[in-house]
């Protein structure tokens, strides 16, 4: 694969200095680097707020499953007193 040096030398049948090159290829260089960084930094805040959005449902579910089986022991009996000798204490109804 040809850098951009290269090609414009050809194509410009060596009408350029090789500083003029170098400064075009340079620039081109830059403008390149930047335009990657630009869409690696889209692409990784867009990836954030994928899994940001997904990590709050996530929890939610935990949040909702946990709030579930917090209410579901009203229909259990309680009971005072070591294993040995449980007493029935009260009905949660």
């Amino acid at each position: 694969m040809k850098d951009i040096k290269s090609i414009l030398k050809e194509a410009t049948q060596d009408l350029l200095s090789e500083d003029v090159l170098k400064e075009i290829e340079d620039a081109f260089n830059t403008t390149v680097s930047e335009k990657v960084q630009i869409h690696v930094t889209k692409a990784l805040t867009e990836q954030d707020e994928d899994y940001s959005k997904k990590l709050e449902h996530l929890l939610e579910a935990i949040d909702a499953d946990h709030t579930n089986k917090l209410e579901k022991p009203k229909n259990r009996y309680f009971f005072s007193g070591s294993e040995h000798n449980a007493l029935i204490f009260q009905k949660n109804t």
